[in-house]
């Protein structure tokens, strides 16, 4: 309110929680807790790594593939059912 750096922070923490809305079930709104926590550690580990430009490059790309072996889909399953 009186600061409007903090309120811009304040607001990008709160952007996983109003994309995914107010849900009805407890299982859903865990959803959103875990959502927001990845976002958080997500911007914290950003700030960490934003003063080194390589390593800022090699963090991201890191990531990216560890995210990308931890949802893979087996190639059968991605492919339509006919």
């Amino acid at each position: 309110m009186f600061d409007p750096a903090l309120g811009l922070l304040l607001g990008a923490g709160l952007l996983p929680a109003a994309a995914l809305g107010l849900e009805t079930s407890r299982r859903e709104r865990m959803l959103v807790l875990v959502v927001g926590t990845v976002a958080g550690w997500a911007m914290f580990l950003g700030s960490l790594v934003a003063p080194l430009p390589v390593i800022a490059v090699l963090t991201i790309f890191a990531l990216s593939v560890v995210i990308a072996v931890a949802v893979r889909i087996p190639f059968g399953r991605s492919l339509p059912s006919s």
